[in-house]
């Protein structure tokens, strides 16, 4: 910004909140630079979850080395991720939403006036999906929250789940950081997260202020490997994951029913999309192969009733060096996914969901 210095050489206070969620992704060179530009008679605060070698690298920069630690938690202290009563199920891939759907109405069942659900997807296209779904198939009235939704509607829907005595919300990883949802009695992750860092924070949203809570992870069998990840920490087999499987009447319609749907067809072909890129940026903790990853994002949508695999743009596939895979359509060419996206509006259509 033209004249920066001049706008805060008054400057008398520089805080630095989610420091370690800053560094991973990658703004260290824009924080060194901001620095350098500010006051050197100041004060700094910094504010981090985690304090890794990278973090103290800053500390010591930011603060020229005359700081105080202040250790908020302390070493007698249990984490929240380690109070929180931690599951896992692994299933095939079209059998997750029948985990996630029962484990949200067993919790329902057991306080119909005091739950409070908290489920994390991967991307927020998967989470814009899968809110529809609910709320249209299974006529479950769910709250939504994630980047693609503007500031002003995020930031509504936090205090409503906030406030209210019961619910459920679907989100993103936006509200796996820095957010204290009141008495959040289950946290379901519906897929791997990206890494072991984001699973520990997102069941971190329950068992807070001393309280009770559950988490439930809910994994594909191509994803299982995300478990030597987190195996240090005190999750368990799910004890009833035979009976998650269990598929009534109400779920057969749910999925058997939507493809009529133009939009949730369109947002179902822009969830399997995300899906692609969400496996292959975690390709080093799943360690899954270009087939896994395109059978992976399948199978979870196959589960909610998608019968044929969307097509995908040339420039997306190129991107993720998956154009030339067997396995996934690709448009024929560059600039063709908007003549495929015109399709998907058709009621009869079948071009991007052909076999």
């Amino acid at each position: 910004t033209y004249l920066f210095a001049t706008l805060v050489q008054n400057l008398q206070t520089l805080v630095l909140d989610e420091a370690d969620r800053l560094l991973s992704l990658g703004f260290l060179p824009e924080v060194r630079e901001i620095v350098s530009y500010l006051p050197t008679q100041r004060r700094t605060m910094l504010f981090s979850a985690t304090m890794p070698e990278s973090v103290m690298d800053v500390v010591s920069k930011a603060c020229r080395g005359n700081y105080r630690y202040i250790d908020c938690v302390g070493e007698e202290s249990q984490s929240t991720a380690s109070t929180a009563e931690q599951s896992y199920v692994v299933l095939n891939g079209h059998q997750c939403l029948a985990a996630l759907y029962n484990l949200i109405m067993n919790e329902m069942a057991a306080d119909r006036y005091g739950y409070k659900i908290l489920v994390f997807f991967a991307t927020a296209r998967l989470t814009t999906f899968m809110a529809q779904f609910f709320r249209e198939q299974l006529r479950i009235g769910v709250y939504e929250i994630h980047r693609r939704r503007d500031a002003d509607a995020r930031i509504a829907t936090q205090e409503r789940f906030k406030e209210a005595q019961s619910g459920i919300l679907f989100s993103s990883d936006v509200s796996a950081r820095g957010m204290d949802y009141p008495n959040v009695t289950l946290v379901l992750q519906f897929g791997a997260p990206a890494t072991r860092e984001m699973y520990i924070h997102r069941v971190g949203r329950t068992a807070r202020a001393g309280k009770s809570g559950q988490a439930v992870l809910i994994l594909g069998e191509l994803e299982s490997s995300f478990l030597t990840a987190v195996q240090d920490l005190p999750i368990r087999q799910h004890e009833r994951a035979e009976e998650l499987k269990r598929v009534n009447e109400l779920l057969i319609k749910a999925t058997t029913s939507w493809l009529a749907s133009a939009p949730l067809r369109a947002a179902a072909s822009a969830a399997f999309a995300s899906l692609l890129v969400h496996y292959k940026a975690t390709h080093r903790i799943l360690h899954m192969e270009d087939d896994a990853v395109i059978q992976a994002a399948s199978d979870l949508l196959l589960g909610c009733g998608l019968v044929d695999q969307p097509v995908i743009s040339r420039r997306l596939g190129v991107m993720l060096g998956l154009e030339k895979n067997p396995l996934i359509q690709c448009a024929r060419r560059i600039g063709e996914q908007d003549d495929v996206l015109q399709e998907q509006e058709l009621p009869g259509a079948v071009g991007p969901w052909r076999g």
